[in-house]
């Protein structure tokens, strides 16, 4: 007799431990998987708090913020109590030839933040020149082409007129320090283009300053040249300096930076380029144009822009 009880106890002892072997080789994958679950879902989770609107305030109240984790830019119109996606990738906005815009920043020149008017132009993935623009303050987008054929977007500059005429400045396709670029212009707000001008093929593109519509001045170094019919065609501009800003070494001012339009005449700096040290390198040669543009001829010396 206690035999048998010896025996249906080893046999009851048996059956339960295979139950428990198996129940923990079905539970245990599973347990695995909810943690694996729940590691996942926590990931996704940060990510998406890692690529959230932000929350940064600004001094400016119309300024943009660049997100590379999201490949996104927002822009604010309210100090950054709210900001607003732009729909276009960053990759895209800083696409084509930008290696020299430092990571934290945008082309100057190359966008407008205003009260009546957010706008950027940049290449899309199809080398056509866009340009993108909100009446808005953000909260709605229009796309509007440029042009087509573009290779490798490089300077690329938006102005507003006066009488609400927007202007493209672009140069392309940069070989060594070569380039070429057009004019475009539109007077409807941005939503239809012409090419009303072509920049020749010749160096690289530094600056253009445009006083209205027609006239418009584009610095390369050591040149500058003029038009004042809108980029139908272009002129040679002639800068006088006296003797003094000459030296065996080479020019002291160097590059056309800006012009300005000052009642009939018009006004140029001139800096001294990436490698001038004159007075520390700290100072820019003022010209005076009463000749439509056409020549400028030494005025003062004037303190740089970082002053």
């Amino acid at each position: 007799m206690n035999r048998k009880i010896i025996y249906s106890t080893l046999v009851i002892s048996l059956v339960l431990i295979v139950i428990g072997a198996g129940l923990f080789i079905f539970l245990k994958p599973r347990a695995i998987d909810l943690q694996r679950k729940e590691i996942t879902q926590n990931s996704i989770e940060m990510s998406k708090a890692a690529v959230s609107t932000p929350t940064k305030s600004t001094s400016d109240k119309y300024d943009y913020y660049q997100q590379p984790a999201s490949d996104k830019l927002y822009v604010t119109s309210n100090h950054g109590k709210t900001w607003k996606t732009v729909p276009a990738a960053l990759s895209l906005i800083r696409g084509g030839d930008y290696s020299a815009i430092p990571d934290y920043e945008l082309m100057p020149g190359s966008y407008i933040l205003k009260k009546d008017l957010m706008a950027f132009v940049y290449p899309d993935k199809n080398s056509l020149a866009l340009f993108a623009f909100s009446k808005d303050a953000g909260k709605t987008w229009t796309k509007a082409p440029l042009d087509s054929d573009w290779k490798s977007l490089r300077f690329r500059q938006l102005d507003e007129m006066v009488d609400g005429t927007l202007i493209a400045t672009l140069t392309e396709g940069r070989v060594m320090s070569q380039e070429s670029g057009d004019i475009y212009q539109s007077s409807d707000g941005g939503s239809n283009w012409t090419k009303t001008g072509i920049l020749p093929l010749t160096f690289l593109l530094q600056s253009a300053s445009w006083t209205d519509k027609s006239h418009g001045f584009f610095g390369y170094k050591k040149d500058l040249k003029m038009t004042s019919d809108g980029g139908a065609t272009l002129q040679d501009c002639q800068i006088n300096l006296p003797a003094e800003y000459h030296t065996e070494y080479g020019d002291i001012f160097t590059t056309p930076e800006k012009v300005v339009k000052s009642g009939d005449n018009y006004l140029l700096t001139m800096n001294q380029g990436d490698t001038g040290d004159y007075k520390g390198g700290k100072v820019m040669a003022e010209l005076i144009s009463s000749d439509g543009g056409l020549t400028f001829n030494f005025l003062k010396e004037v303190a740089g822009d970082d002053q």
